[in-house]
């Protein structure tokens, strides 16, 4: 569209000890077909051959900042403090994507009036052996083309890679940047959507994203289950004090277990009651609730139930069984993991 030819965009991408990538990275937004293009690289006290690299770049449209190792959340909020155009992308530094990328998302926001849209993204695995588990989660992230999809199914996980994000400043200005601990990117799109932010998604695969062994939601306590599981009841919470949903209903969880105990310990020390669970076996009583089968599940009165099942077979089965019942996602149940 010849209107978004104008729209400046700023790209953040914050680097650490990224030499090895980070020439073809650069190279990839510097060839994009949208024009006004800055880069604000933020070299976050690498140790290797990364600052050297950089300034040895003489485009105008890379502007390097050099600055002590804090962190990729306090990184990217320099590099927001730092930008002045009206659009703001991500990249990191061991990602390449589309030359269209910046010219197709910038449409796709102008299409559908939205002020935030991701990509789906390309897996590729440096390591020798892929990261099944981390290539599934591409897949599922690659499923979605809707902002409704991403919004039913934020709870689950982050329904959408952070380096193919492009937003408008202005959330920014109206919700704040980053949290500088815990999963800044997941816990900054709870934030957004909690506001009533669509975020839209170009069904195309626009970024390659690179798994590793190295990468930060591995390696960095920030990542770990924990702080997931506590964003999700907090948003989850606020959410549904907000929408009222669970005024005078009877909370269910499908699922049993120690994988589902651990995620639900933050929604229970939050407050939440829970009525009992729901198993495809039978059992009297699970944490001293009950438990019913799921052929049961229609006798339930008032019930809004929250699915921590991770099999992503029996997850669908369960969809496909509630609608059955006329259950609604998102309005009779949740699915959580």
């Amino acid at each position: 569209m010849d209107s978004n030819k104008s729209k400046r965009v700023d790209v953040i991408l914050p680097i650490y000890n990224a030499s090895e990538t980070l020439e073809h990275s650069i190279d990839s937004l510097l060839h994009q077909t949208h024009a006004e293009l800055r880069i604000i690289a933020v070299n976050d006290g690498s140790t290797d051959n990364t600052a050297k690299l950089l300034n040895g770049y003489t485009d105008q449209r890379l502007v390097v900042f050099h600055r002590p190792h804090l962190g990729i959340a306090k990184s990217l909020n320099f590099g927001l403090s730092q930008s002045t155009s009206d659009y703001i992308a991500r990249m990191d530094a061991d990602d390449t994507c589309h030359p269209q990328r910046i010219e197709k998302q910038l449409d796709y926001l102008s299409l559908h009036q939205l002020k935030a849209c991701a990509t789906h993204v390309e897996y590729y695995n440096k390591d020798v052996v892929a990261n099944q588990g981390f290539k599934n989660f591409v897949a599922w992230q690659n499923q979605f083309d809707n902002p409704k999809d991403i919004y039913l199914n934020r709870f689950v996980d982050t329904p959408f890679a952070h380096p193919s994000i492009l937003f408008e400043r202005e959330l920014l200005t109206q919700y704040g940047a980053y949290q500088e601990s815990g999963p800044e990117d997941y816990e900054l799109w709870l934030r957004w959507m909690e506001a009533g932010v669509q975020i839209g998604m170009v069904a195309e695969p626009l970024l390659r994203w690179v798994d590793h062994t190295e990468r930060a939601t591995r390696t960095n306590p920030n990542y770990n289950t924990e702080h997931f599981s506590e964003l999700k009841a907090r948003y989850f919470l606020q959410w549904a004090k907000m929408a009222a949903v669970l005024q005078n209903k009877n909370i269910w969880i499908c699922g049993t277990g120690n994988y589902v105990k651990k995620k639900l310990s933050p929604f229970i020390q939050k407050g939440m009651h829970i009525t009992g669970y729901v198993d495809v076996k039978a059992k009297t009583v699970y944490q001293n609730k009950p438990v019913v089968q799921y052929h049961e599940v229609e006798q339930q009165q008032n019930a809004f139930y929250l699915l921590f099942v991770a099999n992503p077979k029996g997850k669908q089965d369960i969809r496909n069984y509630f609608g059955k019942l006329n259950l609604v996602e998102g309005k009779d149940y949740y699915v959580m993991a």
